[in-house]
């Protein structure tokens, strides 16, 4: 396939260590975080966290989890200037998304199923 996305996906590179001294700049970390909390989803659902790793006692704790499984992730946790992560309810329930929907339509951004039929 030749679109641009799946070149630059296939040539994407993913760090293998990282430089500690180095940082996200606070302006670059507030468009990553507007980016991520605008990701799309399903009417508006968005059933998903992400929870930001920077404090030296979050790494910390990051790194910790990795200490009996996985322990080639240890050094990452502490040396990256930041880590999100991207965390999901598996127990997300119709009754959930229904919520979703019902508050979606009472604030107007999407239209009930009897005004749909009315633009039909």
């Amino acid at each position: 396939m030749t679109h641009q996305i799946i070149k630059d996906l296939n040539n994407r590179y993913t760090a293998k260590k990282y430089d500690a001294t180095k940082r996200i700049s606070a302006e670059d970390m507030e468009v990553i975080k507007e980016a991520i909390r605008l990701s799309a989803s399903s009417i508006n659902s968005q059933p998903w966290k992400f929870i930001v790793i920077e404090s030296d006692e979050a790494k910390q704790r990051f790194h910790d989890t990795f200490a009996n499984m996985h322990q080639f992730n240890q050094p990452h946790a502490k040396e990256a200037s930041h880590t999100i992560l991207f965390a999901h309810n598996p127990h997300y329930t119709k009754d959930d998304y229904k919520k979703v929907v019902d508050a979606e339509v009472t604030s107007g951004h999407i239209c009930s199923r009897s005004d749909r039929n009315l633009l039909i």
